[in-house]
């Protein structure tokens, strides 16, 4: 026979004498009290350890697929959303084909992050899962190692990235 909740008059009662809905409410209560505490302690984490972060997150989706089509319906439903209401929507009017030719012309040809290779595709400089925009102004000519290679990463942190990487390689010639 169980015993009911010693805060609630619930029939879940735990080792603790609470039930699940006490608990849950308990434990938010405490979250909310130290909510600035831990997200800063988290975000403090994440910056020390950024690689382990994404990498758990690939993971994660990696295991879970239908989260991530879940997201992608989220910022698709919210992108529609934001056309309705009215506000600037992230998507460019332009052909896709269009827009990668003048943006290679603007760059010489050439990949602005390596400034090595030749230039034959787009990327976003900011990138979409970072909140970047969809659009011209958004683009930069880049050579496809360059594109696979930087990720989400934004443009800045890419060719911070790749000069330390390029130092690194030169040092263990």
């Amino acid at each position: 026979m169980t015993r009911p909740c010693i805060r609630c008059g619930g029939l879940e009662r735990d080792a603790r004498g609470g039930c699940r809905p006490c608990r849950r409410e308990r434990d938010r209560r405490a979250y909310e009290a130290n909510s600035e505490v831990k997200r800063a302690r988290n975000r403090a984490w994440r910056a020390a350890n950024l690689d382990r972060a994404r990498a758990a997150c690939r993971l994660s989706l990696a295991r879970a697929p239908e989260r991530k089509r879940e997201g992608s319906r989220r910022r698709r439903a919210l992108l529609a959303k934001r056309g309705d209401q009215g506000l600037p929507i992230r998507k460019s009017h332009t052909s896709r084909y269009a827009v990668e030719q003048c943006q290679i012309r603007r760059a010489d040809g050439r990949c602005v992050y390596c400034q090595a290779r030749a230039a034959t595709s787009v990327d976003h400089a900011m990138p979409l899962s970072r909140g970047g925009w969809d659009s011209p102004w958004n683009l930069v000519a880049c050579c496809l190692p360059c594109q696979r290679s930087k990720g989400s990463r934004t443009a800045d942190e890419y060719v911070w990235f790749f000069r330390e990487s390029l130092s690194h390689r030169l040092l263990a010639a």
